[in-house]
């Protein structure tokens, strides 16, 4: 809910026109989610999704992962967009594929996380600092959020 409305949410979101479609790639616990639920949904949107099109990954898996970076490139090559969060840095999975848009979060002056090195892997830095955007306690709720999934929402919507 929070990322969406960021992205193309009615009240908050960047593209405010955009339609959105959900696929579900956690389970219940929260885990990270499976390489299968993931390998699935772009395989879906590479056969049967509408274009013009663009997905945002707000997650991130330790190490390069070799099914999963080849099923990006191949959406990448289909002229879909696909932008990354990168808050846990290159050496973690979507941000350290290169055709993917690595994101990480800037605050209101434009400063970003100057503690770790993402430099090798990070293409924009968008606002990331307490963001307003849609809470889930009521039809009216607003959230504050900070990081690079919010700031890859932002992303996600001006591309979109």
């Amino acid at each position: 809910t929070h990322l969406a409305a960021a992205a193309a949410g009615h009240f908050y979101g960047v593209a405010k026109a955009a339609k959105l479609h959900a696929m579900k790639l956690l389970d219940h616990t929260l885990d990270q989610a499976p390489s299968s639920r993931l390998l699935r949904a772009l395989d879906w949107l590479l056969c049967q999704g509408k274009r013009p099109a663009v997905v945002s990954l707000s997650l991130s898996v330790k190490g390069k992962h070799p099914s999963l970076t080849g099923m990006v490139n191949a959406v990448v090559k289909q002229n879909i967009t696909v932008v990354a969060a990168a808050g846990s840095g290159c050496d973690f999975w979507p941000a350290n594929v290169p055709s993917v848009i690595a994101v990480d979060a800037s605050d209101f002056v434009d400063e970003s996380d100057k503690h770790q090195d993402k430099s090798k892997c990070i293409k924009l830095h968008a606002a990331g600092r307490e963001i307003a955007t849609a809470g889930i306690s009521s039809d009216n709720a607003m959230l504050r959020l900070s990081g690079s999934s919010i700031a890859s929402s932002h992303v996600s919507g001006a591309a979109a």
